[in-house]
């Protein structure tokens, strides 16, 4: 059998046919760090024992819901134990059940590992720390560009950086690195006589095209040494 262009070709458009056949795609998940800092600390904030402070997240465009992985804290001094709280956006609901503890024993980026919980959040939701001593550990503060998501209190009771100095308006140096998925995309219906394949997610499939021309590729050589 004489193999040619055309058997690659055939592969190409059973795989599209195949992808483009579905009214919805779903993005694949991904790891992501959330971040309103810049990375550089500025300064420092502490409070006092049994003290909150909590940095707002909202999820990213498009994203329906996100699974927590792990929150980040920059400890810049007093490394001591503190409790890390997830709290629902009403600023009341704890979403860590019962909340771990941490004990870092050095300064710096600080995770602590949060899969266990297989906790999803939508929408926005805070992270937190709470201090089990007094102005410690302390956190980092970025005053560069404040985003206005950095309080301090206590759940239900929270007071916006920079409402009432001191302190001064900043972003907190806490993150989260969340997994999620973008909503599922719906594909215009296929008209008759032809494929519709819009731009949007021509460039969703640019990945799986360039797996598809591999996978072909392979296909064709195992042909051609079966003849």
């Amino acid at each position: 059998m004489l193999v040619d262009g055309r058997g690659v070709r055939l592969v190409h458009i059973a795989v599209l046919t195949i992808l483009l056949s579905s009214p919805f795609i779903q993005v694949a998940s991904a790891r992501t760090e959330l971040a309103y800092d810049d990375g550089v600390a500025d300064g420092r904030s502490g409070v006092g024992a049994g003290g909150y402070q909590a940095v707002l997240f909202t999820l990213p465009v498009g994203w329906l819901k996100a699974r927590i992985i792990e929150a980040r804290y920059y400890l810049t001094d007093k490394p001591a134990a503190f409790k890390v709280h997830i709290i629902g956006g009403d600023g009341v609901t704890e979403l860590l059940t019962p909340p771990p503890e941490a004990a870092p024993t050095g300064v710096g980026w600080f995770d602590v590992d949060l899969t266990a919980y297989n906790l999803e959040v939508s929408g926005d939701f805070y992270v937190a720390i709470e201090c089990e001593a007094h102005d410690s550990p302390g956190i980092g503060w970025d005053g560069s560009r404040p985003d206005g998501r950095s309080y301090y209190g206590f759940p239900g009771s929270w007071t916006l950086f920079g409402a009432s100095p001191p302190p001064p308006a900043g972003d907190l140096m806490i993150r989260i690195v969340v997994e999620g998925a973008a909503a599922p995309i719906r594909v215009p219906s296929v008209p008759v006589g032809g494929v519709l394949a819009p731009a949007n997610k021509l460039a969703i499939l640019a990945p799986y095209l360039a797996l598809i021309g591999l996978a072909s590729e392979v296909a064709v050589a195992f042909i051609r040494r079966r003849r």
